[in-house]
């Protein structure tokens, strides 16, 4: 019976059912019987939600871990000052189709009344965090320096309940590349050694143009990447600024670090510095994009199917730990890697608090790692393209 449910909640999601807050009664009954297991199962939910970890074997477990997946989050902003629904308009834009949702608001694609092109609006209710004000803040800065990997910051504003952003509409992020691999082939997802190597090295090139603006990311994932819309498969956007922090002080100088810094990032993207609570800086989003290196070319990480303790300071030792032991001897993270990652993870391996990354010396190597494994001209697809042409043409 509970996965009879859990089939109709994704149905109903995946049939876009849930348009605005006031269709999500359904969840407000779900989340009774939920409170309910809590009682009984006595789990600590903010570790499972916070590591985001694939959750097996138990039914209690594989509920939870669908519903962070289906709308967890979205229970929680039911009672946000956000009513909206498709076909409303705000400013020059109409609501075409929810995207996504956050802990404070929701993602939809729009259609710009000016010009009938088709673009992503970000709405935030009214919270203490404002973490849209920094994005549009860190956005405007990127575009004014005309970044290569950023969406372009298409109009911003606020109603009386909540504030909004209009950004480039994107297609697939990392993830959803490595769910369609996965779908076709069968694996776990991994990517060619090629097109993994190049849609990391515009990550990379994204993580470069945020640092030269004193800005550090703090969590970066396969989730906030993603390419172009079709057919500009071969465009990479870093995605979601609302953990970013300056490493710079207003005279130039680098901060010094914090006695002790709250976690921001995800449990397996992050670095074993930020598992400790240490303070970040750009080191730390070199560890986590060396590990979307290995998972896009490898399809996984040592530590992915970790099981959740149900302690969330405990979860955050038992990640430390395992990322040193293989940051110790990387035989296993790196099996299946081209040689050249075992260079650039020594690049990253000795940066201290205070490094300057070698973007450089990265780009080189993956750049001759990549003629080294790929006899294809530049005009020819990639095979991420070629996977992604295809369902294209089918639909």
């Amino acid at each position: 019976m509970l996965f009879v449910f859990i089939i109709l909640l994704r149905n109903l999601w995946e049939a876009n059912y849930f348009c605005c807050c006031t269709d999500f009664a359904l969840f407000w009954t779900f989340a009774m019987f939920i409170c309910w297991l809590f009682q009984r199962k006595k789990i600590a939910v903010s570790s499972i939600l916070i590591s985001n970890e694939k959750i097996k074997d138990d039914e209690f477990l594989v509920l939870l871990n669908v519903l962070a997946q289906l709308g967890w989050q979205k229970m929680a902003s039911i009672t946000s000052n956000i009513s909206v629904q498709i076909g409303d308009v705000i400013g020059n834009w109409k609501l075409t189709k929810l995207l996504g949702f956050g802990t404070y608001g929701y993602v939809y694609e729009v259609l710009n009344l000016k010009n009938d092109q088709l673009e992503a609006m970000k709405l935030e209710d009214q919270n203490p965090n404002q973490s849209l004000k920094v994005e549009i803040l860190v956005l405007r800065s990127l575009n004014k320096h005309n970044a290569r990997h950023c969406c372009q910051l298409l109009g911003s504003g606020r109603k009386d309940k909540f504030s909004y952003m209009v950004i480039t509409l994107v297609g697939k992020t990392f993830e959803d590349i490595s769910q369609v691999m996965k779908e076709k082939h069968g694996d776990n997802g991994k990517l060619d050694s090629c097109s993994a190597m190049y849609l990391c090295m515009q990550a990379l090139e994204g993580l470069q143009d945020l640092h030269t603006i004193c800005f550090i990311h703090r969590d970066v994932k396969p989730q906030n990447f993603a390419i172009g819309v079709h057919p500009n498969l071969r465009n990479v956007y870093m995605l979601d600024f609302g953990t970013v922090r300056k490493y710079l002080r207003s005279d130039g100088k680098h901060r010094r670090p914090r006695a002790k810094a709250g976690f921001r990032g995800t449990f397996n993207f992050a670095s074993v510095y930020a598992l400790n609570l240490d303070d970040q800086s750009r080191r730390d989003d070199m560890w986590s994009w060396m590990y979307l290196l290995i998972q896009m070319t490898t399809g996984t990480l040592p530590w992915l199917d970790m099981p959740p303790t149900g302690n969330y300071f405990a979860e955050l030792e038992q990640y430390k730990t395992m990322k040193n032991e293989h940051i110790e001897n990387p035989a296993v993270l790196l099996n299946g890697c081209p040689e050249e990652y075992y260079a650039i993870f020594n690049i990253i391996k000795q940066m201290t608090y205070y490094s300057a990354p070698e973007y450089e010396g990265i780009y080189e190597l993956l750049k001759f790692s990549m003629k080294k494994e790929n006899s294809l001209s530049e005009d020819e697809p990639l095979q991420y393209e070629k996977i992604l042409n295809e369902e294209t043409a089918h639909k």
